[in-house]
């Protein structure tokens, strides 16, 4: 992430050579859906033929003129740290200037990692520290106006920012990010995972969190605050600004580390990279899905098979999800730089606000089913139906028929119930995609015998 002082000088060389803001529409922008926040100073989401424009209120016309040839608008943009823009020939009679904006997918904060919550944190402060260089703030610091792209974190509301530098929100980047984050490290999830769930911050108020009655988190909370964190945990209950140093004070590298019911697991993918699995499928991607313009790696672990596919396509998204909080941090510690992006996501059980959003044309589920149809006794047709609705077009999805088979007991072939054979499995496969093509991509010995271990089945939206 940039730094303040080289933004603050990127900003200026940008406002040297603006040339003063010069904009005479003369086409009426008609037929659009107007949408956006009532209490937004700046103006609405104009949505019209799948293109996303912000319409400038004529009370706001100078002040948004003024902003613009400040330089700053232009400069978040160019880095990344704003959605792309540009200024259009469209007008209406409430709206004198429409900027088009560049249209990015939606996520949720209920589906970030701590450290995307982390990071969520560090961006808004870093705008808040820059902005407050030129005069300006931001007067909004939650979570809804933040998303990411290829796994970095981009602040969408032009609406926030306004002239003046006292009426920064920390109270909301403390109530949505900081005391979230605070809360996941002395292992309170439920409270950590509220406001993202659409409990309103009134109800969870600061000194309520930090004060709770049980002992345990009381105790944890002591522990916590220790004298380095001292002072800065009185900012947090006192409202004040904290800075990028605090921040990353309060929340050092390895803060927020669980144990995992998978981390054995991750190991065994140390050499995923020249997995010939791994390469095979990506063979039959290209096979088979030449057209798919989006990834999704439904269980997709630390990300390895992500990081692989975007070494061998050009897809304009991938995304890596899995519902293991630790496999989604050392994903994001391993290829965070990778234009990846990791989502928190149960894909099985959790009613996805996102699903349209993060629906993709290529979806891969690798090694996941026999853990959802053995160990969750998941119902297979639920399980088809739920992948189905994440899948714009193909679907690779392997079929483990040694079922629970570890490689901590290589010699150990277990039991499978009677039901579960590849027909039974890809007898329910049919029902929801056409059957493209069925191998074995990867075969084990037990005691001198080979057998196969993963099938993969391609599939078509039918």
């Amino acid at each position: 992430m940039y730094n303040c002082n080289d933004i603050v000088e990127k900003i200026k060389l940008v406002k040297k050579s603006l040339t003063p803001f010069s904009n005479t529409p003369t086409e009426i922008l008609t037929d659009f859906e107007c949408s956006g926040s009532a209490f937004d100073p700046l103006g609405c989401i104009l949505n019209k033929d799948g293109k996303i424009y912000r319409g400038v209120y004529k009370k706001s016309e100078e002040y948004f003129k003024e902003l613009y040839n400040t330089g700053i608008l232009q400069t978040f943009s160019e880095i990344g740290i704003m959605p792309k823009f540009n200024l259009t020939n469209y007008y209406t009679e409430d709206f004198p200037i429409i900027f088009e904006i560049e249209k990015l997918d939606i996520i949720p904060s209920i589906l970030w990692s701590f450290s995307m919550l982390k990071e969520d944190a560090k961006l808004k402060i870093l705008i808040i520290e820059v902005l407050n260089q030129f005069g300006y703030t931001l007067i909004d610091g939650h979570t809804l106006n933040t998303t990411f792209k290829n796994g970095k974190p981009v602040f969408i509301d032009f609406g926030s920012i306004i002239k003046d530098t006292q009426s920064a929100n920390f109270a909301e980047i403390y109530m949505y990010n900081i005391i979230p984050l605070i809360m996941l490290i002395l292992g309170d999830y439920s409270t950590a995972r509220a406001v993202h769930l659409g409990i309103p911050p009134y109800k969870l108020t600061i000194p309520q969190i930090l004060y709770r009655k049980s002992y345990e988190v009381k105790s944890a909370i002591r522990r916590y605050t220790n004298l380095k964190n001292f002072q800065i945990m009185n900012k947090i209950r006192k409202l004040k600004p904290i800075t990028l140093k605090e921040l990353d004070s309060l929340f050092p590298k390895d803060c927020y580390l669980k144990k995992s019911d998978w981390g054995n697991y991750y190991s065994y993918l140390s050499d995923g990279e020249n997995n010939p699995r791994f390469i095979r499928v990506i063979d039959k991607i290209k096979q088979y899905a030449s057209d798919g313009n989006t990834f999704l790696d439904l269980a997709g672990n630390t990300g390895l098979f992500s990081h692989i596919a975007s070494k061998n396509f050009n897809f304009n998204r991938i995304i890596s999800s899995d519902y293991d909080e630790m496999a989604i941090e050392k994903g994001i510690e391993l290829y965070g730089d990778k234009n990846i992006t990791f989502l928190l996501l149960n894909f099985a059980l959790q009613n996805n606000p996102v699903i349209d959003t993060i629906k993709s044309d290529i979806v891969c589920a690798l090694a996941v089913t026999h853990h959802l149809l053995l160990t969750q006794k998941i119902n297979i047709d639920y399980l088809f139906k739920k992948i189905k609705q994440y899948t714009n077009k193909y679907l690779f999805i392997e079929f483990c028929p040694l079922g629970m088979y570890s490689l901590e007991n290589p010699n150990v072939r277990p039991d499978v119930p009677e039901w579960y054979t590849e027909s039974w499995f890809e007898e329910h496969f049919k029902k929801y995609f056409k059957l493209l093509d069925k191998e074995v991509v990867a075969t084990t010995s037990i005691n001198g015998k080979e057998y196969p271990h993963r099938i993969l089945f391609t599939g078509q939206c039918s």
